[in-house]
C-alpha cells in the first residue's frame, strides 16, 4: 500500500514545482492604461487672408486747363494831364489835356486853355490816336521834328487835333500836337498849325504832367 501513496507525494511535488517555474518565467501582463495619451501641442497658425483681387488700373482724367487769360492793360479814365504852352513871342500858356474815352488806339477829349489875366480862356474838343507805327514817309518825316524822336516806339506816343470849341474861343482849331510820354512820365511834344510839315511852329513846345 507504500506505492500509491509514494505515487501521490511524487506527483504532488512535481505538480508544485511546475508551478513555481510557471510563475518564475512568466512575467505579469501589464494592463493598459486607461488614459488616452494626448497627440502633440501643434503650432497655431493664424488664418492667412485670402489675397484681395488687385483693382484694374482706372484712367485718371487730365484737369481741364482754362486758357490763358490776358489782363488787359488799365487805364483810368478821364486822365488829365496839366502843364504849359510855350508860344514863341506870346509866353507861356497854361494847358490841360483830358483823354475822356479810348477806342483801341483812337482816343477823345478835351483840351482847356486856362484862361488868366493876360490870356482868354477856352475848351476845345479833341480826337487823336496813340501811334502804333510812324506811318508813311510824309507822317515820318512829321514825327522826326520831335526831339525824342529816332525811329523807334520806345515808350507811348501820341497825337491829336482840336476840332470844335465847348467854349471860348480866340484859339487855332485843326492843328496837329506831337507827343511822347517820357520815363519820367512827363509828355513833351510839338505843333503844328496843319497837317503839312512846312507848318511846324518851329520855337513852340509843351509839356504836360499827369495829374
Amino acid at each position: 500500500m507504500k506505492k500509491p501513496v509514494l505515487f501521490s507525494i511524487a506527483a504532488f511535488v512535481f505538480l508544485s514545482a511546475c508551478m513555481t517555474v510557471s510563475s518564475m518565467s512568466a512575467p505579469t501582463a501589464l494592463l493598459p492604461s486607461t488614459d488616452t495619451p494626448q497627440p502633440p501641442a501643434k503650432e497655431v497658425v493664424p488664418d492667412t487672408p485670402f489675397p484681395s483681387e488687385t483693382p484694374f488700373p482706372t484712367e485718371t482724367p487730365l484737369p481741364t486747363l482754362a486758357p490763358p487769360t490776358i489782363t488787359p492793360t488799365m487805364v483810368v479814365l478821364p486822365q488829365q494831364w496839366n502843364g504849359a504852352y510855350h508860344q514863341t513871342g506870346v509866353g507861356t500858356i497854361p494847358i490841360i489835356v483830358i483823354i475822356e474815352k479810348v477806342n483801341g488806339d483812337q482816343f477823345t477829349g478835351k483840351m482847356v486853355w486856362v484862361g488868366t489875366n493876360k490870356y482868354r480862356g477856352a475848351t476845345t474838343v479833341i480826337s487823336g490816336e496813340f501811334a502804333t507805327d510812324f506811318g508813311d514817309a510824309a507822317e515820318q518825316a512829321m514825327w522826326g521834328k520831335h526831339p525824342d524822336y529816332t525811329g523807334s516806339l520806345d515808350g507811348t506816343w501820341l497825337k491829336w487835333t482840336e476840332t470844335g470849341f465847348v467854349q471860348g474861343g480866340g484859339y487855332t482849331l485843326g492843328g496837329w500836337y506831337y507827343g511822347h510820354i517820357r520815363e519820367d512820365g512827363s509828355m513833351m511834344g510839338i505843333y503844328y498849325l496843319n497837317a503839312e510839315i512846312t507848318s511846324l511852329a518851329s520855337s513852340d513846345y509843351w509839356e504836360l504832367k499827369l495829374k
